[in-house]
C-alpha cells in the first residue's frame, strides 16, 4: 500500500453510520464501536475488524487539490443517509405510537334511528342520525345533541284504515254496529301477520330508499354495522280501537319488522317497547322533551339552584311547556314548581321516577294532559254533529255555521272537503272512512264493551249527539240537516267552540285517560293549575292559521300571545268572504288587504282560531301567567337549517338513549343479532 491510498472506514457508532478518512501514509486504519477510546489515534489495527466493520479502499485523488472536494462530497452524502435514517426512525415510532394510541382510543359511529309516526291522517317514516361514542372496556353511549331529522317519507296507509279493512274482511262488513265475538277471529291471525308483512314492506322499502338517498357512503358502512332500531308508535289515531286487534296488529308488525331482509343489508329490529301503541300522556311528554332538548333547556347541569334546609341543594331546568294540537287529541304538558301544591284530585308526573329522563338530571314534576278528540280534525266533526243539531243554528234543514266564511256553503256531513279550483264548487265524500265522525262513532257503539259496560261512558256519546243504539250510519250523520252555510261571525264561534269543545258539561267521548289525571275538559287544567313558564303551541293546523292571519296583514308579526290582539284579528279575517274571480278561482276576499285561495286546508280555518283564542285566553286567566306564548312547527339551528320538527319522535328517541344501560342492551348488546335465529 504505497502513500497515496487511503483507507476509508465504514463505521456504525451507536446506531449511525460514520466515514471516517485517514490522512497517514502506508497505515489502514479500523474503528468500530467497541474500540474507539479516548487518546487512540486510531493507528492500532482491531483483529476482529474484518467481522465488525466492512472496509472500502479506494485511491486518493490524483492531485491534492482535488481532496476537500472529494471529502466534501462523501461528507455530505454521509450527512444525507443519516439524515434519512433518522427520518425513518421518528416515522416508525411515530406509527408505532399511532397504533398504540388506537388501541385505547374512544371512537365515533354514526347511527341510524326510523321513527315511525303511526298518525290519525297517515303512517311516515322519519329517518335520524346520531353519533355513537364506544371506548374501550365502556358501553357505547349516544351523544344527545347529535340526533337530527334527516328526512321524512311518503305517507302511508292510516293504521286506523289496515285493522277496519281487516276487520272488514274477516268479521264482515257493517261490524262497527253488530256484535262480533272477538275470540272467534283469533282464526284469522295468520292473515293478520300477512297483512302486518305487506304493510310493513312498503314502508320498509321507502325507508331504505331514503338511505340510500341521504347518507354518504361511510354513513352507510356505520349505519349496516351497528343495525337501524326502529321505533313505531301509534298515537290518538287507535287510542280507542277496541278489544285484541289493535295489540295483536303489533306484535304482528314487530315480528315482521325483526324478520325483514332487504338486498342492500340494512339490519331492523324493534322489540315491544319500541313498537307499541302509546298513551296521550307519554304523546305529551314525549313531545315536552322534545322541545326542551331542541331548545338546548333541558341539561344534566343546571345554574338554577336553591339551597333549603340542612344546607341541601336542589336544582331544577328552566323548561317551557308545550301544547300539541294532532289530527284526533291534543296534549298539554307544562313544568311545575318546587312551591307549587297541587289539589288532590290532579296528579303530577315526575319525570326521573316515570323513566322519561335519568336521575342525573335536575329534578321535574309536570303536568301532562291529553284529550281524545280535541284533536283538529276529530273536533271538527264534534262541533258541526254538535252545533247542527242545535235548533238555534238549525233552521229549515240548514245549519247557519258562524265558523265557516260568509259565501261558503257543503252538505250537512263531517266527510272529507273538496274545493274545485276553477269554479269554487264543494264537493263532500261519501267514503265512511274519511268521515271526521267515524272515529269517535265507531267508539260510541253498544258493542264496545267501554260502552255497553260502563254507563258514564255512554252518556258522554249521547251528550255529543250519538245514540250507541243506531248504525254507524245514523252516528255518523247530522239529523235534520241537509247543508251547512258559512256565516263569518267569529264571536259566535268562539262562544261555541268554548262551549262544545273546551269547557263542554261532560267530558268528551273516550276520555277516560284525562278524566284519571284530574281533568274533564281543556277548560279546567289552567283552573286548577298553572305555569309562568313559556308556552310553545305547536301542531301544522294551529300554527298555519296564525302564520295566515300574519301574511294577511291583520297580526302583527311580531305577536307574543296577548289573547285581545288575536281575537280582534281572527275576527276581522273571519269576516272575509268567499269570492270566485275570473281566473283565479275560490278565494278568501278582504276588500282592499288580501287574497288567499280557499282549499279544504283553510275553509275551515276560523274554528281552529277560535281553539288558539280560546285556549290563550284560559292560560291568561289563569292564576300564574306564561311569560310567552309562540307558535311553533320545528327549531332550527344557528345557520337556520331546521334540526327537527316538534312533536313526540325526538322525544321518543331522547327517552330511549338517555338511560345508556338500557339502550346499550337493547341496541348494541342484543340489537339486530339477536334476530339471527328467529323463526
Amino acid at each position: 500500500m504505497n502513500q497515496h491510498q487511503v483507507t476509508i472506514i465504514w463505521g456504525v457508532l451507536v446506531g449511525f453510520s460514520v466515514f471516517v478518512p485517514t490522512c497517514s501514509a502506508g497505515v489502514t486504519s479500523t474503528l468500530s464501536a467497541t474500540s474507539l477510546t479516548s487518546g487512540n489515534s486510531g493507528n492500532h489495527v482491531n483483529q476482529n475488524a474484518e467481522r465488525r466493520n466492512v472496509v472500502l479502499t479506494q485511491n486518493l485523488p490524483a492531485s491534492a487539490e482535488q481532496l476537500p472536494a472529494e471529502f466534501s462530497l462523501g461528507r455530505k452524502s454521509f450527512q444525507s443517509l443519516a439524515m434519512s435514517s433518522v427520518a425513518q426512525i421518528q416515522e416508525g415510532r411515530h406509527a408505532l405510537h399511532q397504533l398504540k394510541a388506537l388501541e385505547t382510543n374512544c371512537r365515533h359511529a354514526t347511527q341510524a334511528i326510523v321513527v315511525i309516526d303511526a298518525g290519525s291522517s297517515s303512517t311516515r317514516p322519519n329517518i335520524f342520525l346520531m353519533q355513537t361514542l364506544s371506548c374501550p372496556f365502556q358501553q357505547r353511549t349516544v351523544i344527545p345533541h347529535s340526533i337530527r331529522q334527516i328526512a321524512t317519507g311518503m305517507r302511508h296507509t292510516r293504521l286506523r284504515e289496515v285493522l277496519e279493512k281487516w276487520l272488514d274482511q274477516y268479521a264482515g262488513e257493517g261490524w262497527e254496529s253488530r256484535s262480533v265475538d272477538s275470540r272467534i277471529l283469533l282464526r284469522f291471525f295468520r292473515r293478520m301477520l300477512q297483512t302486518a308483512n305487506e304493510f310493513f314492506g312498503a314502508l320498509e322499502e321507502n325507508i331504505v330508499g331514503l338511505f340510500e338517498t341521504h347518507l354518504s357512503d361511510e354513513e352507510k358502512v356505520h349505519v349496516k354495522a351497528l343495525g337501524v332500531p326502529v321505533v313505531f308508535y301509534s298515537t290518538g289515531g287507535v287510542r280507542d280501537f277496541h278489544d285484541w286487534y289493535r295489540d295483536g296488529f303489533f306484535v304482528a308488525l314487530r315480528h315482521s319488522i325483526n324478520n325483514f331482509s332487504n338486498k342492500i343489508s340494512y339490519k331492523f329490529f324493534t322489540n315491544p317497547e319500541l313498537t307499541r301503541p302509546i298513551t296521550g300522556a307519554e304523546e305529551g311528554l314525549y313531545a315536552f322533551l322534545t322541545l326542551n332538548h331542541l331548545t338546548h333547556r333541558l341539561k344534566e347541569e343546571s345554574s338554577f339552584c336553591d339551597r333549603g334546609e340542612g344546607d341541601f341543594k336542589t336544582c331544577r331546568n328552566d323548561l317551557a311547556g308545550v301544547v300539541e294540537f294532532g289530527g284526533t287529541s291534543a296534549q298539554v304538558v307544562f313544568p311545575l314548581a318546587p312551591t307549587d301544591v297541587l289539589p288532590s284530585s290532579v296528579k303530577a308526573v315526575n319525570l326521573q321516577r316515570e323513566r322519561f329522563l335519568p336521575k342525573r338530571y335536575p329534578s321535574a314534576d309536570v303536568i301532562s294532559v291529553s284529550f281524545m278528540h280535541l284533536g283538529v280534525d276529530s273536533s271538527t266533526g264534534l262541533f258541526l254533529k254538535q252545533l247542527c243539531s242545535d235548533e238555534e243554528f238549525l233552521i229549515d234543514g240548514v245549519c247557519y255555521n258562524p265558523c265557516f266564511f260568509k259565501g261558503y256553503q257543503q252538505a250537512c256531513s263531517a266527510g272529507a272537503v273538496s274545493i274545485n279550483h276553477v269554479d269554487g264548487t264543494v264537493t263532500v265524500s261519501g267514503d265512511m272512512r274519511r268521515n271526521k265522525l267515524k272515529p269517535i262513532a265507531t267508539y260510541c257503539s253498544e258493542t264496545n264493551p267501554e260502552i255497553g259496560m260502563k254507563a258514564i261512558n255512554e252518556l258522554q256519546c249521547r251528550e255529543n249527539k250519538i245514540d250507541p243504539q243506531h248504525p254507524l250510519e245514523e252516528r255518523v250523520a247530522i239529523e235534520g240537516c241537509t247543508k251547512i252555510v258559512g256565516t263569518g261571525d267569529f264571536d259566535r264561534c268562539q262562544e261555541q267552540v268554548e262551549r262544545i269543545l273546551i269547557s263542554p258539561k261532560y267530558p268528551l267521548p273516550a276520555n277516560s285517560e284525562a278524566t284519571s289525571s284530574g281533568f274533564e275538559s281543556l277548560g279546567q287544567v289552567f283552573k286548577f293549575v298553572s305555569t309562568n313558564a313559556p308556552m310553545v303551541v305547536t301542531g301544522w293546523a294551529m300554527v298555519a292559521a296564525i302564520r295566515l292571519l300574519v301574511k294577511a296583514g291583520v297580526l302583527s308579526s311580531s305577536f307574543s300571545g296577548g289573547s285581545v290582539e288575536l281575537e280582534k284579528a281572527s275576527k276581522a279575517f273571519c269576516a272575509a268572504s268567499v269570492k270566485v274571480l275570473k281566473g283565479i278561482g275560490p278565494v278568501l276576499y278582504l276588500p282592499d288587504k288580501f287574497q288567499e285561495k280557499l282549499n279544504s286546508q283553510n275553509h275551515d280555518i276560523c274554528k281552529t282560531l277560535a281553539l288558539n283564542a280560546a285556549l290563550v285566553a284560559h292560560m291568561e286567566a289563569a292564576e300564574k301567567g306564561p311569560v310567552s306564548i309562540s307558535w311553533e312547527k320545528g327549531v332550527k339551528d344557528e345557520k337556520g337549517q331546521q334540526v327537527a320538527e316538534l312533536g313526540w319522535q325526538v322525544g321518543a328517541i331522547l327517552q330511549q338513549v338517555l338511560h345508556v344501560q338500557l339502550w346499550s342492551n337493547v341496541a348494541y348488546e342484543t340489537g339486530w343479532t339477536h334476530n339471527l335465529s328467529l323463526e
